[in-house]
């Protein structure tokens, strides 16, 4: 009775083995896919305009194989087990279909997609126009459509997603004249669908404010335009020269300090010349309207 009790355990330990590990490799078969970079699960609606086009990217593992089928896109099939670029040109709900195959069996996942060609209608106007360009202008977005989102091109290499802005063309510098900008809103709505209309917005040039650091101890951050120093002392002297390209032209300054001191007025900053003022340790903020 012992005998047959040892000679069977060993082909029932290892049946237990095979099962487990048999689970394990099929626990690790599992469907995924991103759709424009986006994770999505099992029954999801992506929404697509008429005409454009979906990323889809396999994120599977545990497979060998892929097949997809995307219910009117083009193509219409794709073995690809990274990534498919499929476009869509009808109109109508659509099933993208990924099906995995391993070792141990199959699997698969679906998406809806859902196709539309409707679009938003852009529309928008602004004032005032013709003014400095260091005069706010307001832009009113008049446009319409469902789930929109918008973005304002100034052409001065600011961009702005807010609803209706309002901006200040301060790249129109010079002597004298206008400058037009071609001012484009865009609107995308929830499907992807755009419009966009772009229009001429005609601007004052203004006198260049431009100032710098004349004192090799402070950091000049053109950027930002902020001088910076670190100092034990209570105060400091900063000292400022003029870089503005309009020197010619310009008839008058006035630089507010920022620090509740007087204004300094003058007519004539030659470029060499150096201007100085005493701030306390903290943050202020100067401003210099030319004319």
């Amino acid at each position: 009775m012992i005998v047959k009790m040892k000679t069977l355990r060993y082909p029932v330990l290892i049946l237990l083995f095979c099962v487990l590990y048999a689970n394990a490799a099929m626990a690790q078969l599992f469907p995924g896919m991103r759709v424009n970079g986006k994770i999505v699960a099992q029954g999801d609606t992506v929404y697509v305009c008429q005409g454009s086009s979906l990323t889809y990217q396999n994120t599977s593992f545990g497979f060998n194989t892929v097949n997809w089928s995307f219910g009117g896109g083009s193509p219409a099939t794709s073995t690809s087990t990274t990534t498919e670029i499929v476009t869509y040109n009808t109109v109508g709900v659509n099933r993208t279909k990924l099906v995995i195959t391993g070792n141990t069996g199959r699997d698969s996942m679906f998406v809806l997609v859902r196709v539309s060609n409707e679009k938003p209608v852009v529309n928008w106007n602004f004032s005032p126009d013709n003014v400095c360009g260091n005069i706010p202008i307001t832009f009113s977005n008049n446009s319409t459509g469902t789930g929109n989102s918008y973005t304002w091109d100034f052409a001065d290499g600011i961009k702005t997603s807010t609803l209706s802005p309002s901006h200040q063309f301060l790249t129109a510098i010079g002597t004298g004249g206008t400058q037009v900008f071609g001012v484009k809103l865009v609107a995308t709505n929830f499907y992807g669908c755009k419009d966009s209309i772009t229009k001429p917005v005609t601007v004052i040039k203004i006198p260049d404010a431009s100032i710098g650091n004349a004192d090799p101890g402070v950091t000049y951050l053109a950027g930002s335009a902020t001088f910076k120093v670190c100092t034990n002392t209570p105060s400091y002297l900063y000292q400022f020269i003029n870089q503005s390209t309009t020197t010619a032209n310009n008839v008058s300054y006035k630089i507010s300090w920022g620090d509740a001191s007087v204004d300094t007025t003058f007519t004539s900053w030659p470029s060499g010349n150096v201007i100085q003022h005493e701030y306390t340790i903290g943050s202020r903020v100067y401003s210099l309207p030319w004319h």
